[in-house]
C-alpha cells in the first residue's frame, strides 16, 4: 500500500474507489431486496453451481432465501447478508470524510450518497450487528467531529451544537430501542431471534473445553467449526479457538491502536490527510463492534487494505512533525534573523516558542482525548463479551 500511496491524493482516490463500489453494492442489494431473489447467484452456469455445491454443501446457503421480522434479507455481491451490512457500515464514515471535509461538489454529493445509501444497505441486510456498529461508529465521529472543530476555532458555536445535537439523536435511539417494539427487534432481535442468539451463547459454552485444553496456540486456522461441531458466529470465538488468546489480542491490538493514532492524528492535526485518518478510526470501531457477533471474513481484505492506509497516514504525520522537534530549543523563544540571507542582529520573539508549546499542548490533549475514547470503547467491548459469558459463569 505505501508503494501504491504515495501522498494524500493517493489515498482519497483509492477511498473514492471505495465509495464507487459501496454504491454499487447498494444498488445491488436494494434491487435484490425488492425482487427477493439474489440476481448474482444467476451468473453462474448451472452446471458449474452443481459442481460447486456438490465439492462444498456450505455453499448451498448461497441458494437459501433468508428472511428476518418477515422482510427479505438481502446480500448483494456477498455471500451473508450479515458481511453486506458490515461492508456498508464500514464504508459509512468514508462517506462522512467526503461530505464533510471536502470542497468539490461531485464529492461532497458522492461522500453523502455513500451515508444515505449505507443506512440503507444496513437496512435490507437485516443486520442486527451492522445497527449496532454503525450507532457505535456514527457516536464516535460526532464527538471527535466537535472536539476538533472546537480545537481549531474556540469562538464557534458548531463544535457545540454539533455536540448537543449528537447527544440528543443518540438519546433518542437509545429511547426508540428501548421503547419501539419495531426499533428494538430490528437493533437488538426479538422473539423471532431468540434462537440465534440462544445458540451464539451454546457456542460459547461448547468452545470453553477447547480454549482450555490449548489456550496458546489454538488448534489451527479455520478449525473452530470442526473442533465444536458447529458454525461460529463470533470472531472473537474463532480466534480463541484456532490461534489461542495471543492470537486474539494480537488481532485486538492492530484494529484498536489504530483506532487510537486515527483519533490522535484527527485531533492534533487540523490537515485533510488527518481528515482521512478520523474517518477511518470510525470505519474501524465499527468493524470492531461488529466482530463480536460476527466471523465471516469476507471484508478482511477491505479492512486491511484500510490499515494499510493508516500505516501511511501515521507515517506520514510522524515525518510531519521531525522536523518540528528538531527545530524545538529549551528556551522560552526562538532566535530569528530580521532578514534573511544578512549576518545582521538577530531578534528574539517569544512568539515562535508560545506556537510551539501551543502545538505540544495540542498534541498530548488530542493522545489523552484518544485514550480516554479507546478506554470507553474497550469498556464497551469487554461489557458485551461479559454478557455472553454470564449465561453460564
Amino acid at each position: 500500500m505505501i508503494y501504491i500511496a504515495r501522498d494524500k491524493d493517493d489515498v482519497v482516490f483509492i477511498l473514492k474507489i471505495i465509495c464507487v463500489c459501496a454504491l454499487f453494492n447498494t444498488a445491488a442489494g436494494i434491487v435484490e431486496f425488492f425482487f427477493q431473489h439474489r440476481f448474482f447467484i444467476d451468473i453462474f452456469p448451472r452446471g458449474m453451481l452443481e459442481t460447486l455445491l456438490e465439492n462444498n454443501p456450505t455453499l448451498q446457503n448461497l441458494l437459501t432465501e433468508s428472511f428476518r421480522n418477515g422482510k427479505f434479507r438481502a446480500a448483494s455481491v456477498f455471500v451473508t447478508p450479515l458481511s453486506f451490512g458490515e461492508f456498508e457500515i464500514v464504508a459509512i464514515p468514508i462517506g462522512l470524510f467526503f461530505a464533510l471535509h471536502r470542497e468539490n461538489l461531485f464529492e461532497r454529493t458522492l461522500g453523502w450518497a455513500v451515508v444515505f445509501g449505507g443506512f440503507l444497505g444496513v437496512y435490507v441486510s437485516g443486520s442486527r450487528g451492522g445497527w449496532v456498529g454503525v450507532i457505535l461508529s456514527m457516536a464516535v465521529f460526532v464527538a471527535i467531529w466537535s472536539i476538533r472543530e472546537a480545537m481549531k476555532s474556540k469562538a464557534s458555536l458548531a463544535p457545540a451544537t454539533a455536540g448537543v445535537a449528537g447527544a440528543i439523536g443518540f438519546g433518542v435511539v437509545i429511547a426508540l430501542i428501548l421503547g419501539s417494539h419495531t426499533t428494538h427487534d430490528m437493533v437488538l432481535g426479538g422473539t423471532a431471534q431468540a434462537g440465534s442468539t440462544e445458540a451464539r451463547y451454546g457456542q460459547w459454552i461448547a468452545a470453553l473445553p477447547f480454549i482450555k485444553s490449548n489456550p496458546i496456540t489454538g488448534h489451527g486456522l479455520a478449525m473452530g467449526g470442526y473442533a465444536i461441531q458447529s458454525s461460529i458466529d463470533s470472531y472473537v470465538l474463532s480466534l480463541l479457538i484456532e490461534t489461542g488468546i495471543p492470537g486474539l489480542i494480537f488481532f485486538a491490538g492492530l484494529l484498536l491502536l489504530s483506532i487510537w493514532y486515527c483519533v490522535r492524528s484527527y485531533l492534533s492535526d487540523m490537515s485533510e490527510s488527518s481528515a482521512v485518518a478520523g474517518a477511518l478510526a470510525c470505519s474501524l470501531v465499527a468493524f470492531t463492534a461488529n466482530r463480536l457477533v460476527l466471523s465471516q471474513k469476507e471484508n478482511h481484505m477491505l479492512i486491511y487494505s484500510l490499515l494499510a492506509i493508516v500505516v501511511v497516514l501515521n507515517y506520514e504525520y510522524g515525518r510531519k512533525r521531525v522536523p518540528d522537534r528538531l527545530s524545538r530549543k529549551p528556551v522560552g523563544f526562538m532566535t530569528v534573523p530580521l532578514k534573511a540571507g544578512t549576518n545582521r542582529a538577530e531578534d528574539k520573539r517569544p512568539s515562535a516558542g508560545r506556537s510551539t508549546a501551543d502545538e505540544s499542548r495540542r498534541e498530548a490533549l488530542a493522545a489523552r482525548m484518544a485514550t480516554l475514547i479507546l478506554a470507553a470503547l474497550v469498556l464497551f467491548f469487554l461489557f458485551t463479551c461479559v454478557h455472553m459469558f454470564s449465561r453460564w459463569l
